[in-house]
């Protein structure tokens, strides 16, 4: 079987981006995987965006439920990985700690699960703590973008179309049948 060339430069780019395989939760649809880079989060941002799976594009892993996080942390290897959370600045509830954190794909961020004493907006070397990175037993920390210890980030893509279970025309029409459309 020959592939066509654009599939093996994806396939090339998957392959030098981690060394792990990408897992699929059963229950979501959705894929992860780790990278094993050291890198700001910023970069890390921009460099999970670049990554294509199934046709989709990558971002910065949201841990949105303890399902979520439990599937993470049985499936992937965790070292101290960046997430997709980040405190956004701009938010109308924004404050230091703990008020205005965000998923870089604007999904409510609800679930939490934050070491004690985090977030702390106590960095060592002064500056912010703006961005979300994971510690080994799965719990967070608030870190600045150019973390020292932070070696790896979380990429999630999603299913085309959305999450399963996504209401991609809501709120639902009548159809023929006068019934609403599922």
């Amino acid at each position: 079987m020959k592939l066509h060339p654009a599939i093996l430069a994806g396939c090339a780019l998957l392959a030098t981006s981690s060394a792990f395989a990408q897992v699929t939760d059963p229950n979501t649809g959705n894929t992860y995987d780790v990278t094993q880079k050291k890198m700001f989060w910023t970069d890390a941002d921009n460099d999970a965006k670049k990554q294509m799976f199934g046709g989709a594009p990558g971002h910065l892993a949201t841990i949105t439920s303890q399902p979520e996080l439990d599937f993470v942390m049985a499936n992937l290897p965790i070292s101290r990985p960046w997430l997709g959370g980040f405190h956004g600045t701009a938010d109308p509830n924004y404050s230091e700690p703990a008020d205005g954190w965000a998923w870089v794909t604007g999904e409510a961020f609800t679930f939490t699960n934050w070491s004690a004493g985090e977030p702390n907006n106590t960095a060592a070397n002064g500056g912010p703590e703006d961005y979300l990175e994971m510690f080994a037993s799965g719990e967070w920390n608030d870190a600045e973008d150019n973390h020292i210890f932070t070696n790896q980030f979380r990429v999630e893509w999603e299913p085309t179309g959305g999450r399963i279970g996504s209401n991609l025309c809501g709120p639902a029409n009548l159809n023929s049948s006068g019934m609403p459309a599922e």
